[in-house]
């Protein structure tokens, strides 16, 4: 039973995690487009008129508006409430999903990022290396502080994860197809290097299955080519990293559970 304490700590981490979410909309939104992320003030995609501050609230700005401009009455992106829903829901969830507190110095960096990063994805078709290589480094150091298992584990996973996209975009190429992009398999190396071998190879198999089973619906319900379908992998790596963070383990045993 959850108490008062228990449920006003949860509110404040899901509010806060929407402050964070609209803020990694910012960043996914404007980065990969070579804009700063200060300056100008966020302002309507099809008037361009700056919002007001009742707008910008997140999550309660968007729906009181109904999703439109309440200037000119266009849709306004639904990406920019996924980003905000998101960031509340990671956050206020996070402590509870993860067993060893020291991991939420990584959690939480690592669910901003991958929601930034997944919003560029879906909006540019673009994993950015301005945010790519500043967290390579960032987690690359925490790791070097916060490391539950051996530091081999964390450079297999490192690896095994990028290489594994890297060998898949290999295979695309040699048939003369575009395969993995560059920001997938740097992304992919980035989750085996936060989780280590095991993980990474929960990753790898929950992203697969989450992309193979989005792009078959897609292509069966007209919204995709079969021939030369482009479908942005980045947000199938972000909930295959974030599954493997926090069901890693009884996956992984479910799954070699298989075999004996």
């Amino acid at each position: 039973m959850i108490d008062v304490v228990q449920l006003s700590h949860i509110v404040l981490l899901f509010f806060a995690g929407t402050l964070i979410g609209s803020f990694c909309n910012v960043v996914g939104i404007r980065i990969p487009a070579g804009k700063s992320i200060v300056m100008p003030r966020s302002s309507c995609m099809s008037c361009g008129t700056q919002l007001h501050y009742t707008e910008l609230i997140p999550v309660l700005g968007w729906l009181l508006n109904r999703g439109r401009c309440r200037y000119c009455k266009q849709p306004v992106s639904g990406i920019y409430l996924f980003g905000e829903l998101a960031g509340g829901f990671l956050f206020a969830l996070l402590p509870y999903l993860i067993a060893e507190p020291r991991e939420l110095i990584l959690a939480y960096p690592m669910a901003a990022l991958l929601i930034a990063l997944t919003v560029a994805d879906l909006k540019h078709r673009l994993i950015p290396n301005k945010l790519m290589y500043p967290a390579l480094i960032f987690f690359f150091l925490l790791r070097l502080l916060i490391h539950p298992l051996p530091y081999y584990s964390y450079g297999l996973g490192f690896v095994l994860g990028g290489g594994s996209l890297l060998a898949v975009s290999w295979f695309f190429a040699l048939r003369g197809k575009d395969g993995m992009g560059g920001g997938d398999i740097k992304l992919m190396a980035l989750m085996g290097m936060i989780m280590g071998a095991k993980l990474v190879f929960i990753c790898l198999l929950v992203s697969a299955l989450l992309g193979s089973v989005t792009g078959s619906l897609l292509i069966l319900a007209g919204k995709l080519e079969k021939e030369n379908a482009y479908l942005p992998y980045g947000p199938f790596i972000a909930a295959g990293g974030l599954c493997a963070l926090f069901f890693g383990d009884p996956l992984a045993s479910w799954y070699m559970g298989l075999f004996h």
